[in-house]
């Protein structure tokens, strides 16, 4: 291979931080790095709490047991309800009222297995 000279070898050097192709890989490769990143930080700096320990559960529960309550009175016959509501009351603590439900759902539909997995629960 011949020698190339000093201003020849400049050329070449100067051609190749001007190409315009280098730069966007360079910008592409920069974007790519800093968006992966900031993904790893995002996803690290937010640690599972249980939600137990949320503040305001408790309200957010009992507002949604108020609401089954509600609209069970209206539709007695829904399944899915009476479901709903004995988990949010096997979450409060409710155990009792809990069995209540799981039995007022058992009268209308006896096979559901869904009933069994919450009794499980209790």
């Amino acid at each position: 291979m011949p020698k190339r000279t000093a201003n020849e070898a400049k050329k070449v050097k100067n051609n190749f931080f001007n190409n315009k192709q280098f730069w966007s890989y360079v910008a592409l490769t920069i974007t790519v790095a800093t968006i992966f990143s900031l993904a790893i930080f995002n996803l690290s700096s937010y640690p599972k709490a249980p939600r137990s320990v949320v503040l305001g559960e408790s309200i957010e529960l009992k507002n949604e047991a108020d609401y089954w309550m509600g609209f069970l009175e209206n539709n007695p016959s829904y399944t899915t309800g009476w479901l709903e509501l004995a988990k949010i009351q096997i979450k409060l603590g409710q155990t009792e009222n809990a069995k209540r439900s799981l039995e007022n759902a058992k009268k209308i539909d006896p096979n559901l297995e869904e009933i069994y997995n919450i009794e499980y629960q209790l």
